[in-house]
């Protein structure tokens, strides 16, 4: 989107008519018309595109940094997810070696009464 601003940073503003009828220089009716249009040096325009050249180079600097935090963020959160489904695992192993241990005690407690 930056690129194509660039384009409109030389901006020369419109050229303006202007006209005036009636007594403006005599007793009679005058008709008066005038053009003019405003420049200014070069320098401007030069700069102005130097601004809008490094505001592109500031946009792609600063989708790189973000594109860099998002892949960042999906690899913590798959890491982290690859870490909870482990210690579940892992916990689930434990409860069924919990579960086995506890039916097995109460096998050995009945069968010695």
């Amino acid at each position: 989107m930056r690129k194509v601003i660039t384009g409109t940073s030389f901006d020369i503003p419109k050229t303006e008519l202007s006209g005036e009828y009636g007594k403006i220089n005599s007793y009679s009716k005058d008709n008066s018309f005038s053009i003019s249009q405003s420049f200014s040096i070069p320098s401007v325009y030069s700069n102005q595109r130097k601004l809008a050249k490094a505001n592109v180079k500031s946009s792609e600097f600063n989708r790189i940094a973000v594109m860099s935090d998002i892949t960042t963020s999906i690899k913590r959160i798959y890491n982290q997810m690859v870490y909870l489904n482990e210690k579940l695992r892992l916990l689930r192993y434990q409860d069924t070696l919990y579960t086995r241990f506890t039916s097995m005690a109460e096998i050995r407690v009945s069968s010695q009464k």
